[in-house]
């Protein structure tokens, strides 16, 4: 029980955000009438923010020695025989075995206590893809007559990292940390190289001219940097130098029998610590790909952007280093607590400040120490844990030096302008308070803006919080130099009957974001399913079991209405403006009841605001998308008017990609479809054929035997010639060598009676096979089209395809 309570009261403190001062989180919101589905006035009522006050204060730390007792002060408060747990600090995992009563090395106390230097910011890097490429792909030559696709992105000018990259003359993919690199500038495409990376787990990347800078996440041993402790001056050395631990002290074994026992970890290196890295690779294309440097950073890797060559690396860390120590049982929790409480008060800078280091090629050191310098941080007014979010500059020519800037608190979402990059932050309440005006008040998001600029800096700008949670990256959107962030609100634990969604206009007041207009009422009982800014209107998709379409003018940021409502069933979780007044939606179609019944692609014509229209629709039947849950995975080519996206369905076997048209008059046209299949026959070679019921089973409800079912899944009833192969069907998985008199033994089916029904007699002799679909090929999860060529990658081949008639082209295989 007593390792029970400061759970709860951890859970409870982290709660207290750095918005815990926002009175919109609590307040009352004036209820204005459903949106009418034909038009709506634009005298609409909206939620009114007067004498609301969305400000969430973070202050500065202006010298180390403020930073080391804030965060020594509030864990003074919180330490327990259990170290930090839950406060966004590790606790109960010792770095070294170490008794209750050891004794302090001299040479460590005396790196502890001295003064020392300000650790070092590292200078602001300079860096711009090449001449021509934007972050996007596309060159500015090409913006109306590309040549080539690009990454798809939320914000035009904002790269956002991917498993393949091109620039119209090579193709790089990433699949299972292999680089593969293809020339695809002029005739036949050929491999230009490969490369395999083994020291942790590459994500995605950025490709920049002959460079490619990948980001991803590992585990490292870092050194402890206890020479780093507390300065007064602002004096700094702006190179981070090695530091070393002193680790020739003796570590004495504990007395079982008086002290509680100490859980070590062999795998934790004496001279230092293993902890979660964020990590990044520069790799040099020029020639056959190498890795020409490393960057580790303390922490975990949430997501990264790209402006004018400017890469943003954003992470999220806990004090790692800190050797807490815990007890065996409850009898040593007092002593547990006390040597936690010294560990606390004798903690030095580095103990609390995430670290970097840079590696050469042949893993040399370049540079290592604390992330970023203490007037860098930003704390909220209200604690909000340990934990660390950094933002990190670096270039796209290479070089991994890096520049950072830090808030003491936790991120998850992240979304960049061209001028500024937001981390957003759901503030969860506290389990098992119930649903009244208290758990209400801690059920919001909190968002830190930082302002970037083209030296590749970014610097603090201020925090802001809204009711609710995001769905995602595309929940946020900066226009005019305000922040517009659509939420829902109501309970966080899957019941939505008192959910409500609302879109909330935050203006940079400085140091804070604070709220100038916001409209809701929208999808009451219902949660968001997808967002789309576009200028100066959002396109809102709720669902629990219809569709609701809304459409919110935002061109009055003080007072933005609800122009208009669609309800349609099933849900688009992508919504993709194509020009014209249309917008294209991506997600699944449901039925009355809201259960989904496949994958679904709507076009809706948003010309009038007040009466949006959905004038056309693609379903695949049991299907899925990609794209419903990654942007990157969709591809429109305006030039043709295409929409390209992976498609799944292991009803019909197809795992590949849909070309569809799209345009205004002709709706949406199915061109083809593509995989990556190698046999594209139907059934094998030797005497078979395919068994169809003359009055075969609709429903699950209508089956009589196995065999309907086999053919309500997708599957095929072949009967072949005694003595044939063993699985006669390609790209299916099959059942069988029956001979067909024995249908009664195994099926408990007549033969007569089922032979019957069939369009084909057959023979007495023949064996019969049940298959099933077992797609031979991989799934598709990218498309790009280069030239006149449609590109296919899945996690073992890039494969290519004539855009003309889509018949398969060369492949490469990448993993």
């Amino acid at each position: 029980m007593r390792k029970f309570i400061p759970t709860l009261i951890a859970i409870a403190l982290l709660a207290s955000s750095c918005s815990s001062n926002i009175d919109l989180s609590g307040s009352p919101i004036d209820e204005a009438p459903t949106p009418d589905s034909s038009a709506l006035p634009s005298d609409d009522p909206v939620v009114t923010l007067d004498n609301i006050d969305l400000v969430a204060r973070l202050f500065p730390f202006a010298q180390c020695a403020a930073f080391l007792d804030y965060v020594q002060g509030e864990a003074a408060e919180r330490v327990g025989p259990y170290g930090l747990n839950n406060y966004g600090g590790y606790g109960g995992f010792p770095i070294t075995e170490r008794a209750f009563d050891q004794p302090a090395d001299a040479a460590a106390d005396e790196a502890q206590n001295a003064p020392a230097e300000e650790p070092a910011s590292a200078p602001a890097v300079e860096a711009s893809l090449d001449a021509g490429e934007s972050a996007t792909g596309g060159s500015d030559d090409t913006a109306s007559n590309p040549t080539f696709s690009g990454t798809n992105v939320q914000e035009q000018g904002v790269d956002e990292p991917d498993i393949v990259k091109t620039d119209g003359n090579i193709i790089v993919t990433l699949s299972n940390n292999m680089f593969t690199v293809v020339d695809v500038s002029a005739g036949d495409p050929a491999i230009l190289g490969s490369l395999r990376i083994d020291d942790g787990w590459i994500s995605e990347f950025f490709l920049g001219g002959d460079k490619l800078i990948a980001v991803g996440e590992g585990n490292e041993s870092f050194t402890s940097n206890d020479s780093v402790s507390i300065s007064n001056t602002s004096s700094v050395d702006p190179t981070p130098q090695i530091q070393e631990l002193d680790s020739d002290a003796g570590v004495p074994e504990p007395d079982f029998a008086t002290e509680p026992a100490i859980v070590g970890d062999e795998n934790y290196p004496v001279d230092g610590y293993w902890v979660q890295t964020a990590k990044v690779w520069t790799v040099d294309l020029s020639s056959a790909p190498r890795v020409e440097e490393t960057l580790n950073i303390e922490g975990r890797y949430l997501s990264a952007r790209a402006v004018d060559g400017n890469i943003r690396i954003v992470t999220t860390s806990s004090p790692n280093a800190l050797p807490f120590l815990y007890p065996q049982n409850q009898s040593g929790e007092d002593r547990a607590e006390q040597a936690n409480r010294e560990i606390v008060a004798e903690s030095v800078l580095a103990d609390w400040l995430p670290n970097f280091e840079r590696l050469s090629a042949n893993g040399d050191v370049i540079a290592s120490g604390p992330l970023t310098s203490c007037d860098q941080i930003h704390r909220p007014e209200a604690f909000a844990g340990f934990e660390m979010l950094t933002v990190t500059g670096i270039g796209t020519d290479g070089d991994l030096t890096p520049t950072s800037t830090a808030v003491l608190a936790a991120g998850e979402t992240v979304y960049a302008s061209t001028e500024s990059l937001y981390v957003a932050t759901t503030r969860w309440p506290e389990w098992g308070i119930s649903e009244t005006d208290e758990f209400e008040d801690a059920y919001t998001t909190s968002i830190h803006k930082f302002a970037t600029s083209d030296d590749g800096s970014a610097t603090y700008g201020g925090s802001g919080s809204v009711r609710g949670h995001l769905l995602s990256q595309f929940s946020m959107s900066e226009y005019d130099g305000n922040l517009r962030i659509a939420t829902t609100d109501g309970s966080p634990w899957g019941n939505a009957a008192n959910s409500e969604s609302f879109i909330t206009i935050l203006a940079d007041g400085g140091e804070t974001l604070n709220g100038i207009g916001q409209v809701g009422n929208m999808g009451n009982g219902e949660e968001i399913f997808a967002v789309r800014f576009v200028d100066e209107t959002a396109y809102v998709v709720t669902f629990r079991q219809v569709d609701p379409f809304y459409v919110v003018d935002l061109s009055d940021p003080t007072s933005p209405v609800v122009r208009g409502e669609l309800k349609i069933p099933g849900y688009s979780s992508y919504l993709h403006p194509i020009g014209d007044g249309l917008v294209l939606g991506v997600g699944q179609d449901a039925d009355t009841n809201g259960r989904t019944q496949g994958a679904k692609v709507s076009l809706f014509d948003v010309s009038d605001p007040t009466n949006p229209v959905e004038l056309d629709t693609w379903v695949e039947i049991d299907g899925y998308s990609d794209v419903e849950w990654d942007h990157r995975a969709f591809t429109w080519w305006a030039p043709e008017n295409m929409a390209i996206l992976p498609v799944s369905s292991w009803q019909t076997g197809f795992f590949g990609a849909v070309v569809l048209e799209v345009t205004r008059n002709g709706g949406i046209s199915e061109l083809g479809r593509v995989d990556q299949v190698d046999d594209k026959s139907e059934v094998g070679s030797h005497d078979c054929t395919e068994v169809e019921p003359a009055n075969r089973a609709t429903t699950y409800e209508e089956a009589r035997s196995e065999l309907d079912y086999v053919l309500l899944d997708g599957g095929k009833i072949v009967a072949c010639e005694p003595g044939g192969t063993a699985n006669p069907v390609v790209g299916f998985w099959c059942q069988g060598g029956i001979p067909f008199n024995e249908l009664k033994d195994v099926f408990g089916v007549d033969p007569l009676e089922y032979e019957g029904t069939l369009n084909t007699p057959l023979k007495a002799d023949a064996e019969l096979f049940l298959c099933w679909p077992n797609y031979n090929g991989d799934p598709i999860n990218r498309t790009l089209i280069v030239n006149d060529d449609l590109w296919t990658m899945s996690w073992r081949y890039l494969q290519a395809h004539d855009l003309a008639d889509l018949t398969q082209g060369p492949r490469f295989e990448i993993d």
